[in-house]
């Protein structure tokens, strides 16, 4: 038997509320644009970073060539582009 130091899976987090509450809207409200600014992203890349350098891991390159979750968005635009410019 194997005992981890850290958590395989992330797991959401929840706020329980009285029902009809004036701070549900709020905390809604709040938590989305944490979610659309990308912050819960990047605290847990920077948890996850952190985790590695304590280990000992290798470290990622300053400069390290785009991913494909990167370049998605180019891609299916400049496809969607081609598709278009085509039928004119």
């Amino acid at each position: 038997m194997h005992i981890g130091t850290e958590c395989l899976v992330s797991y959401g987090v929840s706020f329980g509320m009285p029902r009809d509450s004036i701070l549900v809207d709020k905390f809604g409200h709040v938590i989305n644009r944490l979610l659309e600014a990308g912050l819960t992203k990047k605290w847990f890349v920077d948890a996850m970073d952190a985790v590695a350098k304590s280990s000992g891991a290798a470290q990622k390159p300053e400069n390290a060539p785009f991913n494909l979750e990167q370049l998605q968005a180019r891609t299916l635009f400049w496809n969607k582009l081609q598709v278009y410019l085509r039928t004119l």
